[in-house]
């Protein structure tokens, strides 16, 4: 696990749930098509949110979660894929106090 430079032990846990999420997500939709592959997108999308959280950049990650989960409910794919994006945004809220409601 890439070392995070956030202190706070409670956003820590909330990147490592929407981390959890997204190996249960990864997988769970495959396209066979060889033209445009929306899986692939979805992956590399929620990839990219993981990868924003581990920076910091609570809004890339927020954005490319629900892209993710956008496009997976497009196809019929969505029920995990949302459950990965709001665990996103709950640990984007934990780490940036202007995202809490």
């Amino acid at each position: 696990m890439p070392e995070r430079p956030l202190a706070d032990p409670r956003t820590v846990r909330a990147i490592d749930r929407a981390r959890l999420a997204h190996g249960r997500a990864r997988g769970s939709w495959v396209d066979e098509g060889d033209d445009d592959d929306p899986a692939a997108e979805a992956e590399a999308m929620a990839a990219d949110a993981i990868a924003h959280l581990d920076a910091g950049r609570w809004d890339d990650a927020c954005a490319c979660a629900d892209e993710a989960a956008v496009l997976a409910e497009d196809h019929g794919r969505g029920e995990v894929w949302r459950e990965f994006a709001l665990l996103v945004e709950e640990a984007a809220a934990s780490g940036d106090p202007s995202r809490r409601g």
